[in-house]
C-alpha cells in the first residue's frame, strides 16, 4: 500500500483497442509507477464520498479479471473552493 501525504495521484489508463497493435513498453517499471499492463481493457472508478474513491483495471485480454484496484482516500476533506 502506497501512502501519499499531500502529493497529487495521477493516473493514466487508456486501452480501448488500438488497430495497428500494441506498443511494448521501452524500459523497466519505474519506482514511482505502481502498475502497468499491456492489456486492453477499461477501468471503472467509483466514488464513494468526500474521502473514498475505489478504482479497478479491468482486462479483457482476461475476460474481465481485475488486474490492478486501489482505494484512494483523504484524511481531511476539504471544502468545495477552499483557498489554497
Amino acid at each position: 500500500m502506497r501512502r501519499l501525504h499531500g502529493a497529487p495521484v495521477h493516473i493514466v489508463t487508456g486501452s480501448a483497442g488500438c488497430q495497428e497493435g500494441r506498443d511494448h513498453f521501452l524500459n523497466t517499471e519505474p519506482r514511482w509507477s505502481a502498475f502497468r499492463s499491456q492489456d486492453f481493457g477499461y477501468t471503472k472508478l467509483k466514488v464513494y464520498n468526500k474521502t473514498h474513491a475505489y478504482m479497478e483495471q479491468v482486462s479483457v485480454d482476461l475476460e474481465g479479471e481485475i488486474i490492478d484496484s486501489f482505494w484512494m482516500t483523504k484524511d481531511k476533506p476539504r471544502p468545495a473552493f477552499a483557498e489554497l
